[in-house]
């Protein structure tokens, strides 16, 4: 996705391609940061800017083990306080996506902050599935939204040659009054 013929095709359509980390950003609007700052057995976080013409929109990409042995909150906790130690607690993010290897709605979710809506179950059609590609019954890559920030519309795409669908949600900043 981030080399060869494909990324030199999204470069030709106007993206900027950045790898923080092990996460992918493409993205037609200036990228401000990409940086990743946590990467454990439990799991690994980016931080990532992407300035709007609505302000910065904050995003923290997460990768949690897909070891379904591991309990869900404790993989979760112990990520979210590296992230904290590392990047700090608030204001926290506008955006969290990733492979959270959960489904929509789990509560291990909610240790990475509060106020998120989930952008495919709030403005996508049909089933979301993610994984695994060839055949995506499981929804465990989400984007997780929060005010000022809203989505308006959530697709899962396939990107021939990888092992989880992608997530493209298209967002709009509303006014905070």
């Amino acid at each position: 996705l981030t080399t060869g013929d494909r990324a030199l095709r999204f470069i030709a359509a106007g993206y900027q391609i950045q790898r923080p980390g092990r996460f992918a950003v493409l993205s037609r609007l200036p990228v401000a940061e990409a940086i990743p700052i946590a990467a454990t057995r439990r799991g690994s976080s980016s931080r990532i800017v992407i300035q709007t013409k609505d302000g910065p929109l904050s995003i923290r990409a997460i990768a949690l083990p897909r070891d379904p042995n591991l309990p869900r909150d404790q993989t979760a906790g112990e990520l979210a306080a590296v992230i904290e130690a590392v990047d700090g607690a608030s204001p926290g993010p506008d955006v969290l996506v990733g492979d959270f290897n959960t489904p929509g709605g789990s509560h291990s979710l909610r240790i990475f902050g509060s106020g998120y809506v989930d952008a495919f179950a709030r403005a996508g059609t049909g089933w979301g599935g993610t994984y695994p590609a060839d055949f995506p019954f499981l929804r465990i890559d989400l984007t997780l939204v929060r005010a000022p920030w809203k989505p308006i519309r959530a697709e899962v795409v396939d990107f021939d040659g990888r092992r989880h669908r992608a997530q493209v949600v298209d967002l709009l900043r509303q006014d905070m009054k």
